[in-house]
């Protein structure tokens, strides 16, 4: 394979486990809400509405997409700081004379 082809294949893995690392995180989330709901609810039978215990797994619900939505933005944020750090170096290095040399160089 290609360097090309490895470092997106690399990309491309790195990514589906995030993903499924973040739906397994945002799944026992949801577990324990839903746990938490049924031992309330057998708990204290006169004390708990459905409509609660419902609005709280919908909530838990919306964890791993918010879960997602955060990792993307954060990883989206530092590809962006790292693009402005590589245009702060060439705005501060000094500019290179080949101009005056017929030929040049890659170093």
């Amino acid at each position: 394979m290609e360097a090309n082809n490895v470092a997106q294949v690399m990309l491309n893995c790195s990514n589906r486990w995030l993903g499924i690392a973040l739906d397994y995180l945002g799944a026992i989330i949801v577990f324990v809400a839903i746990l938490s709901a049924l031992i309330t609810a057998s708990l204290s039978p006169a004390g708990t509405s459905s409509s609660l215990i419902g609005l709280a797994i919908n909530y838990a619900l919306l964890v791993p997409i918010y879960l997602n939505w955060v990792v993307k933005l954060t990883a989206e944020m530092e590809m962006y700081v790292g693009a402005v750090e590589r245009i702060q170096f060439c705005i501060e290095s000094s500019q290179e004379k080949y101009r005056e040399r017929s030929e040049v160089k890659c170093e």
